[in-house]
């Protein structure tokens, strides 16, 4: 488990308050088991595409990893669709705020009492471990993390996936800059608390003569991923779960995570009409922000765009960057043939992807309104 605070992480806890709220799945049922990644989005929030593609990225990646580990094939399954999506009955600051027994689990216990409804998860599942993200965000000193075939991340680690800022939930903590692939690691350290690997035992002792493997995965590696490891003992127990298997996959891990850019069709006009029978090309501008120079990082032969982000449709991008949205920040402007985008009626939004130039994916969506 981990406490709310600014990027430290936290060891397994099973005290009596906390075993009191685990319940005990009673079956086991036919088929293989499976890693379900849910994303939760609170009432007051809406579906951030770029969440979905980033939790996509990170447990792709992570079975990879796992599997490179293992050295013997053999890694977890994940469940079709990979990324599950839920909108929950309440607000994000409810589930900070509201009384759930003691103050540090009030935003576990709300979160995965409405993760559980939704979607029949439960700790301890023959079937599934459950790994669930939510855009909500958790007080200082309340806990989240991974235990009992469960992991709950709160809203700073879906920041993180996407190359945002995260905001640290203890007044005078700086926030974590370490960089995506710290947050595709921290993913891979609760994940591995969900098949019940601990802390390594050196680690958590108070006693110095133990020598403590502090780069490992399970304590501090996470921030250093992927160039962390596996104990022996972590690979002999994941090598007897049910839910490793042999999976043939590639070898090459592929770059950390996915940029989320803001992007503006059309700029100018609002809400953007596309009539995808008209001849011509449409223009998109990749917004720059604080910590993303569009003009200097996106490669612009690598560039998609249309219903599903998937549609080879570039036609050009603008020589000189320009200032789209008055922020004294120059933005990159690529045009794209409208009727190889493939919008149809009823589509409500345009969805653009691409690579960074040293390869990291990046993908931003923005509203259209579909026209005869």
């Amino acid at each position: 488990m981990r406490r709310a605070r600014g990027g430290r992480r936290w060891g397994l806890l099973c005290c009596a308050w906390m075993c009191a709220l685990l319940m005990l799945g009673t079956t086991m049922a036919e088929g293989t088991p499976t890693v379900r990644m849910i994303y939760l989005v609170p009432s007051d929030r809406v579906i951030q595409p770029g969440y979905t593609a980033a939790i996509e990225s990170a447990i792709t990646q992570l079975q990879i990893w796992y599997r490179n580990e293992m050295g013997n094939g053999k890694t977890f399954l994940l469940h079709t669709p990979m990324v599950e999506i839920y909108e929950t009955p309440h607000p994000a600051s409810w589930y900070a705020a509201n009384p759930a027994g003691d103050f540090v689990v009030w935003f576990w216990n709300n979160a995965l009492a409405d993760g559980f409804a939704l979607t029949g998860g439960r700790f301890f599942d023959p079937e599934n471990r459950w790994i669930f993200y939510i855009d909500a965000d958790p007080a200082c000193g309340q806990l989240t993390g991974g235990t009992s075939g469960v992991a709950l991340l709160p809203a700073n680690d879906l920041r993180g996936l996407t190359g945002q800022q995260n905001r640290p939930p203890c007044l005078g903590e700086p926030p974590d800059t370490a960089g995506i692939c710290r947050w595709v690691g921290g993913l891979g350290h609760e994940l591995g608390h969900a098949f019940d690997l601990p802390h390594p035992a050196g680690c958590e002792d108070s006693d110095p003569a133990t020598f403590c493997p502090s780069d490992s995965l399970l304590w501090l590696g996470f921030r250093e991923y992927p160039d962390t490891y596996l104990l022996p003992e972590d690979k002999v127990q994941l090598n007897a779960s049910p839910f490793f298997l042999p999976i043939n996959l590639p070898e090459t891990l592929p770059p950390c995570g996915v940029v989320s850019v803001a992007i503006d069709i059309k700029p100018g006009e609002t809400p953007n009409p596309i009539n995808p029978k008209s001849k011509g090309n449409i223009p998109v501008a990749i917004l720059s922000a604080a910590t993303f120079d569009a003009p200097a990082e996106v490669d612009r032969a690598s560039l998609t765009f249309g219903r599903t982000g998937q549609e080879a449709s570039l036609a050009f991008c603008s020589p000189s960057p320009e200032d789209v949205n008055a922020d004294s920040v120059l933005d990159l402007v690529c045009h794209f043939t409208i009727q190889q985008t493939g919008f149809q009626a009823g589509d409500t939004a345009g969805v653009l992807k691409g690579k960074t130039i040293d390869g990291t994916p990046l993908e931003g969506t923005d509203a259209v309104r579909i026209v005869p």
